[in-house]
């Protein structure tokens, strides 16, 4: 009995370690037990556990982010994985199935401004215009909102981060607008339906947690050198119909008649100023001229983009859907005591309404 349970010991230790000596089609799908082996410390993902179906069941690590390249197996919908790059601070992320991309979670980026064990490195105020029970629109005397051309109103919202959005309107037709603007008509969305009649040039302007773009709230200081960022999500059902479109800062000026993204005297704007769907950046500092720079993006029909401006002591960046944007016209830098406001608008031809509408808009300040 003895003999044949050293023969049975033996026949099972050879088994193992012929089975870890089979060579094995790393550029398949790792299945059961010996996904828990898939490690290579010198290699670039250095840790990754799926069950057998492939699925993570732990926090992989590595230099850099899966794929089926460099790991042999493809990215998993809600795969949590720690990229820890030489050099740089560790980012946990999560894989988008419905991106096909690896989204920024905690860490030190420009999305999200967060380390582990460090205070929050932005202030952030955001709002995403779920809470329409707490909106009311009024005029600057707090009597009701006016639709007459060149009415300056404001939207105020008490359960806000950002509180309040002026807005003025360009109505050319008969200097009143046709309609009622119901700028909540959907929940979760600034809808700009009814901001302006389906007449050439016609617009709306408006100012994020503001009462106006010359008053109380502007969120940069060129003398505190305190970052800040101003970010919008925008979609446009229809672009044909928009003739000019800007967002970004503004220094603190009285609103411009008729309104267009060229005429303020000192701004870091993206800009759209063609039917096309060009979409540029440009700055200018004191009336001395417009700098641009293209981003190589053309904006389509019902697309959504991200923008984000971010506003320094001696400089200014450009970030589109996360990935800043390359200057080399378009650089600012403000002079002492400027403060600047976050500030968008657009005019129409005349065919229709363009159908914009703003997602979410976000502001924040260096902490």
């Amino acid at each position: 009995m003895k003999v044949l349970k050293w023969t049975l010991g033996i026949a099972a230790a050879v088994g193992l370690v012929f089975a870890l000596l089979v060579p094995v089609d790393v550029k398949g799908q790792p299945t059961g037990w010996l996904s828990f082996l898939t490690q290579d410390p010198q290699g670039t993902v250095q840790f990754r556990a799926l069950d057998q179906y492939g699925f993570p069941v732990m926090v992989g690590h590595g230099t850099a982010a899966p794929t089926t390249a460099n790991s042999g197996a493809a990215p998993m919908d809600g795969e949590i994985y720690m990229q820890h790059a030489t050099g740089e601070d560790p980012i946990l992320r999560v894989y988008s199935q419905t991106n096909t991309a690896w989204r920024f979670g905690i860490g030190l980026n420009e999305d999200d401004h967060v380390s582990f064990n460090s205070p929050v490195v932005w202030q952030v105020h955001s709002e995403n215009f779920g809470r329409v029970g707490c909106a009311q629109a009024y005029e600057e005397d707090m009597t009701a909102a006016v639709q007459t051309n060149g009415g300056e109103n404001f939207i105020l919202m008490p359960c806000s981060q950002i509180g309040v959005i002026a807005y003025r309107i360009e109505a050319e037709d008969g200097g009143t607008l046709a309609a009622t603007p119901a700028p909540f008509s959907v929940d979760g969305v600034l809808t700009l339906d009814g901001y302006a009649d389906d007449v050439d040039n016609e617009g709306i302007e408006l100012v994020f947690g503001s009462t106006g773009p010359d008053h109380l709230g502007a969120w940069f200081d060129e003398d505190s050198g305190v970052d800040s960022y101003c970010e919008v999500s925008i979609t446009i059902a229809d672009f044909s119909d928009v003739d000019d479109l800007w967002f970004g800062w503004v220094v603190q000026e009285a609103y411009d008649n008729p309104p267009a993204s060229d005429s303020f005297d000192t701004s870091a704007l993206f800009v759209i100023s063609d039917l096309a769907g060009d979409l540029d950046i440009e700055t200018e500092l004191n009336a001395g001229g417009t700098l641009n720079d293209d981003t190589g993006t053309t904006w389509t029909d019902a697309a959504s983009h991200t923008l984000r401006v971010i506003a320094q002591a001696d400089a200014v960046e450009f970030w589109l859907d996360g990935v800043q944007v390359t200057q080399t016209n378009a650089v600012l830098n403000m002079d002492a005591t400027d403060r600047a406001v976050c500030l968008m608008g657009y005019t129409i031809v005349a065919a229709s309404d363009p159908g914009v509408t703003v997602n979410w808009v976000e502001i924040g300040r260096e902490q």
